[in-house]
């Protein structure tokens, strides 16, 4: 307890330093509240109380207050949309919701300068980060616009008088700690028609009155980063770093891949404005990439913010350490437990996970409150359910706090359970009905996926065979093919002891993997083991399944007389055991040897048996396969139309579900598209971009789609300008695979007539 010396008040919070009567200095303490009126330019001369946590406050000669001298970057859409709501007669408090270091004060104070006009009776900035009891909020914003008590009972009534006839607008920053004092400023909103109150805070007041506004990061590039060198110089994220980063070391040159970099960085830190400045001051010693590199460690990097920001700002690990001393124990435990999610999760997953540790009850509730107060960000993807996620640092943090605890081993295996019964779940319709569908929850969780598996390949290598063996389709559709086979490599070399059942799956995995990645003689023997393995057991589809890999090898090396007599003993197999898939593939490899063999007719029928089963199935992959290929024979064929109908269902089937391998083939019937309609250039920049993204996901050309781009790509060089076609085959090299599907997508059947 404090007295003040000159009205002898007794105060019972130590953290004040001024008496809130008359500001009389009180023995010790930091400020309570420091405020600044930020004046209209028609407003006479007042005094301004400032804070040595704030940048210092320059006054400028129209008397307005500046807290930042330098210019705020982006948040042109914020800023409009926050004056718009405020300008609304039927708003009457905003708050800026968001996690520390989003920029919510800084933002705050630029809308102020801007409509100060807007209220002639004052704009007054309040910074409350040093008030801990809400009681005291109303006394802090009587002392900032130099109102007293003066006999009245309260001082909520003496600032209901002062405001009652008054046009002011209060800034209210750093509410979250004294969120219980949200029903006062009601009650001081209700009885001055003329106030309005913008707030921040890391989560809302929950009042009748309070119109949230959830300020986001920064706009980045995706985490592909095939954006373009002047997208990306489009982005505030980007700006903001080089703008900081130039303030660390002037000489900072911008090359590509300096660009590029920063780019990476601020998708690393997820725009966070906050991060990115912390980061960007790193530029003195460091270059772009050395601060990528170092950022697998981020909150030990994001320190050293100016010493004239509140402490809390000046590190990443002090702003969001603010956070985490506001939870209850209850939201503490949660928090930290949710950390072992990578890259999201829906409540039904946290449900599961951290219901099946034991953990508590009321997850939807602390879900909930974690989301109210910033910790998890929402994230709404058309009709699917909404999934949560922690910014990077964040999480990073939340890490630090479960890595610490007792919890990890029980969390970390539960999360790695339920990620093994959603990928069990999934491999069934991988290659049959629901297939697209379930693509799409793997891609989703495919994060989830690598954390769960290198958990499980360093504490249960069991279940890391077992889950690796489920995805192992989806690493190939989805032409993660070098991470696929690393994965199956790593597993098959730590569990032995593993049934032949599984062992089998793993190996024509990692058969297939190699084999796209063209290691022929490795993935020959890989089929040939797992041959062995299906054999002492007797189990004829895998036999049939093992046979056919080995097929796919002899084609791939031209061994065709072989390949077609395998194929033809696992399609009898796959016959006699009513194995519709297994026959349906068989069908689909005959195809491509006759196409190989220059065989137009023989190759379009066994293409069209096969899609009529995989068509029956419903296994989305196989369909698009094989509406390449016909649409590629169709080509061959003459039949141009028709090729042009089969190539677009490929295409939007490969869209559908992220087939990168078939998008990459199919890219180059589009070329051929566009090459037959008299698009040169076009035909060149697919083929390009075919080009490109097939090295990106290390496949190699089959004996048959190589004929197809020999006869296409030869026949569009023979009708070039040499040096036009090398600038737009470049061109193509350079996009990514967003750009080269809309330009196959720009295709119009009508140019061929």
């Amino acid at each position: 307890m404090k007295r003040c010396p000159a009205c002898r008040r007794d105060y019972f919070d130590d953290s004040l330093r001024f008496c809130l009567d008359d500001g009389s200095a009180l023995l010790d303490g930091p400020a309570t509240a420091a405020a600044t009126l930020i004046l209209p330019a028609n407003a006479a001369e007042q005094t301004l109380l400032r804070d040595d946590a704030q940048a210092q406050a320059i006054s400028s000669s129209s008397g307005v207050a500046r807290f930042y001298e330098d210019p705020l970057i982006g948040r042109i859409k914020e800023l409009t949309e926050v004056k718009s709501l405020l300008a609304d007669t039927d708003v009457r408090m905003v708050t800026l919701t968001g996690i520390g270091g989003t920029g919510k004060t800084r933002l705050s104070i630029e809308i102020a300068q801007q409509i100060k006009d807007d209220f002639p009776d004052g704009v007054f900035f309040i910074e409350l980060a040093a008030v801990s009891d809400p009681m005291l909020v109303a006394p802090a914003i009587a002392h900032a616009l130099g109102v007293k008590e003066m006999g009245r009972s309260t001082v909520l009534e003496a600032l209901k008088d002062h405001l009652r006839d008054r046009s002011t607008l209060l800034v209210l920053d750093n509410l979250e700690q004294v969120a219980a004092a949200g029903v006062p400023l009601a009650q001081l909103l209700r009885s001055s028609a003329g106030l309005k109150v913008l707030a921040t805070s890391r989560e809302l007041l929950k009042l009748r009155v309070e119109t949230e506004y959830q300020l986001p990061p920064l706009a980045h590039a995706s985490p592909s980063g095939g954006e373009s060198l002047s997208a990306l110089m489009e982005f505030d994220s980007v700006l903001l770093f080089i703008e900081r980063a130039r303030r660390a070391r002037p000489d900072l040159q911008l090359t590509e891949d300096t660009v590029r970099d920063i780019s990476k960085i601020c998708c690393k830190l997820d725009g966070l404005p906050l991060a990115l400045e912390l980061a960007a001051a790193r530029a003195k010693v460091l270059s772009a990439s050395e601060i990528l590199a170092k950022l697998e460690n981020s909150l030990a990097l994001l320190t050293g913010g100016a010493k004239d920001l509140p402490g809390r700002q000046q590190t990443m690990r002090s702003a969001i350490q603010w956070s985490f001393d506001l939870l209850c124990d209850e939201e503490r435990e949660i928090f930290r437990s949710l950390a072992v999610f990578e890259g999201g999760f829906t409540f039904m997953a946290a449900e599961s996970v951290i219901g099946s540790s034991g953990r508590t009850d009321n997850i939807l509730d602390l879900v909930t409150s974690l989301t109210e107060k910033s910790l998890l960000v929402t994230e709404r993807r058309g009709t699917r359910e909404p999934r949560f996620r922690m910014l990077t640092v964040v999480r990073d943090f939340a890490l630090e706090t479960l890595g610490n605890s007792t919890d990890a081993l029980s969390i970390n295996r539960a999360h790695a359970e339920y990620f093994l019964s959603r990928a069990l779940e999934a491999e069934p319709h991988l290659r049959g009905e629901g297939s697209a569908k379930w693509m799409n929850v793997l891609k989703t969780e495919l994060n989830n996926i690598r954390a769960a598996i290198r958990w499980a390949l360093e504490n249960e290598p069991a279940m890391a065979a077992r889950l690796v063996a489920a995805v192992r389709h989806f690493w190939t559709i989805h032409g993660h093919i070098r991470e696929g086979q690393h994965w199956l490599d790593e597993v098959l070399n730590k569990t032995p002891e593993i049934s032949s059942e599984l062992r089998w799956e793993l190996l024509t995995g990692l058969g297939n993997m190699t084999q796209f990645r063209g290691d022929f003689d490795a993935a020959l023997g890989i089929y040939v083991e797992s041959l062995e393995v299906s054999r002492s057991s007797n189990d004829q589809r895998r036999i049939a399944q093992s046979l056919r890999g080995i097929a796919a090898i002899e084609y791939m090396q031209s061994d065709l007389a072989s390949a077609r007599e395998r194929i033809n003993e696992a399609l009898e197999i796959c016959r006699s055991i009513n194995d519709d898939f297994g026959s349906g593939a068989a069908l689909a490899r005959l195809g491509d040897i006759a196409f190989s063999e220059g065989d137009m007719s023989e190759a379009r029928l066994r293409s069209a048996e096969a899609l009529a089963i995989f068509t029956r199935l419903g296994y989305a992959q196989g369909i698009a396969s094989k509406l390449g290929n016909l649409g590629t024979a169709e080509l061959l064929d003459g039949e141009i139309e028709l090729a042009a109908v089969h190539m677009r269902q490929c295409l939007d089937t490969c869209i559908e579900i992220g087939d990168e391998v078939n998008i990459r083939l199919v890219l180059e019937g589009f070329a051929a598209l566009m090459f037959d309609a008299g698009d040169h250039r076009n035909a060149a920049r697919l083929f390009g971009a075919a080009e490109g993204l097939g090295d990106a996901i290390e496949f190699v050309l089959e004996p048959a789609e190589r004929r197809f781009h020999d006869i296409y790509y030869q026949k569009l060089l023979d009708v070039s300008n040499a040096d036009e076609f090398a600038k737009a085959h470049a061109e193509g090299r350079r996009m990514n695979g967003t750009e080269a599907v809309s330009l196959a997508l720009s295709f119009d059947e009508r140019d061929l007539s």
